[in-house]
């Protein structure tokens, strides 16, 4: 069996609920929801659905570089949007991810 390494953002919230920002274990990776907060636990872009996204796509594109992996490994993504108005801003073209069709 494969190595696990758990990646670690620094969150508080890993230890109180017990999770890894991103788990590698041999040549998967598997990133957990990500939201648009930064450090300091404070919301970036917020009220504004393109910028959080781009924060977040950036944030996931960081993480994976410590595992050796970059966004074209990305096989998978999942959007969940609170206002549907805001998909047609999160098109894969718009946010350098144009590879993936989220599900």
């Amino acid at each position: 069996m494969s190595s696990r390494i758990n990646y670690a953002s620094g969150s508080k919230w890993e230890d109180i609920v017990g999770y890894s920002r991103m788990v590698k274990m041999g040549n998967i990776v598997e990133v957990t929801g990500t939201v648009a907060a930064n450090e300091n636990g404070e919301v970036v872009g917020k009220n504004d659905a393109f910028e959080q996204t781009k924060y977040i796509i950036k944030k996931i594109e960081t993480n994976l570089a410590r595992a050796g992996a970059s966004l074209k490994d990305v096989v998978t993504l999942t959007q969940v949007l609170l206002r549907f108005h805001c998909k047609p801003l999160l098109k894969p073209e718009n946010i350098s991810i144009k590879h993936v069709q989220p599900n």
